[in-house]
C-alpha cells in the first residue's frame, strides 16, 4: 500500500512540474507570441495538458472509466451542471440588472469575443477537468484509495491534492493556468483550490468528469466578460454564488444524484465523518 502512494505521488507530482516546466519555456518562444496576437489564449499548452495525461492512461493501459470517462447520464448530468452553473452565477446577476456591472462581448474586438469563448468552454473546461479531475485526482485515488464519507458521499485525499495543485498553479497565473504570462496572486489561488474542492467533489460523487467539465467551461465563459464591479465588490459577488453552490452540493446534489457506478467500500478503511 505505502509504494502505491508513493508511486502515485511521483507520477502526479513529476507531471505537474513537468508540465509547468514546458509552459514556463514555452511563453518565451516566438510560436506563443504568434499565438497570442491571432488567438489570445495559449491553446497549445493547454491542449497538451489533456494530451499527456491520455498518453499516459493509453501507454500504461489504464481504464479510462476509472478515470473519469464516463457519459451514460450525460443528459441529466447536463442538467445539474446548469443549475451548478446559474447557482454560482446567480448573486451576480442583480448587478447586471441594474446596472452595476456589465457583460462586455467586445474587448479589445469582436474576434477577442469569439476566441475566448472557444477557449474557455471547449479547451479550458475540458482540458483541465481531464488533467486535474480525471488524471490528478483518479491517480491519487488509486494509491491512497477513498477512505473518508461525509453523509452520502464517499472521497480521499485525492480531491484536497488535486484542489490545491489546481489553486497553485493560478497563484502564478490568476485564473488560467498554464497559459501565461506569468503573475502572482495568492487570493486567486485560493479562490481555484475551493472551485477545485467543488468539482472534485462533484467528480468523487457522480463518478466521471462530465459535469465538472461543463460548470468549469460555463463558469469562465461567463466571469470572462463579466466585468464594471471593483476587485473586492466583484470576489464578494462571486465568492457569495459560490457559497450557494456548496450549500447546494451537500443539502441537495449528495442526497438526490444517482449514479449507476458500483462503489466499493472497505470497512476497515473507511472513516465516517458525522459532519461537514
Amino acid at each position: 500500500m505505502k509504494k502505491n502512494k508513493i508511486h502515485a505521488v511521483i507520477e502526479v507530482f513529476g507531471m505537474y512540474f513537468l508540465l509547468e516546466l514546458i509552459a514556463f519555456l514555452f511563453s518565451f518562444t516566438f510560436i506563443s507570441q504568434i499565438q497570442r496576437d491571432l488567438l489570445y489564449w495559449n491553446y497549445i499548452i493547454t491542449i497538451l495538458s489533456a494530451a499527456v495525461p491520455v498518453l499516459v492512461l493509453l501507454l500504461c493501459k489504464r481504464s479510462f472509466r476509472s478515470y473519469g470517462f464516463q457519459f451514460k447520464n450525460a443528459k441529466v448530468d447536463m442538467i445539474w451542471a446548469l443549475i451548478f452553473v446559474f447557482l454560482i452565477i446567480l448573486p451576480s446577476l442583480p448587478t447586471l440588472v441594474f446596472g452595476l456591472a456589465t457583460f462586455d462581448i467586445t474587448k479589445p474586438q469582436p474576434q477577442y469575443f469569439v476566441s475566448t469563448l472557444i477557449f474557455q468552454l471547449i479547451f479550458t473546461g475540458v482540458c483541465e477537468e481531464i488533467y486535474f479531475r480525471g488524471y490528478i485526482q483518479s491517480r491519487l485515488n488509486e494509491g491512497f484509495g477513498r477512505p473518508y464519507i461525509a453523509k452520502n458521499l464517499q472521497f480521499g485525499p485525492g480531491v484536497t491534492i488535486a484542489a490545491l495543485l489546481f489553486g497553485l498553479g493560478h497563484v502564478f497565473n490568476p485564473f488560467y493556468l498554464i497559459s501565461g504570462p506569468v503573475e502572482y496572486k495568492i487570493f486567486s489561488g485560493i479562490f481555484a483550490a475551493q472551485f477545485g474542492m467543488l468539482l472534485g467533489l462533484i467528480r468523487e460523487k457522480t463518478g466521471g468528469i462530465f459535469i465538472p467539465i461543463l460548470v468549469h467551461g460555463l463558469y469562465n465563459g461567463f466571469v470572462s466578460f463579466f466585468s464594471g464591479l471593483t476587485d473586492p465588490i466583484q470576489t464578494l459577488v462571486i465568492g457569495f454564488g459560490f457559497m450557494i453552490a456548496w450549500i447546494f452540493l451537500f443539502i441537495v446534489f449528495i442526497k438526490k444524484y444517482k449514479t449507476n457506478i458500483k462503489e466499493h467500500n472497505s470497512d476497515n478503511s473507511i472513516k465516517a465523518i458525522e459532519s461537514i
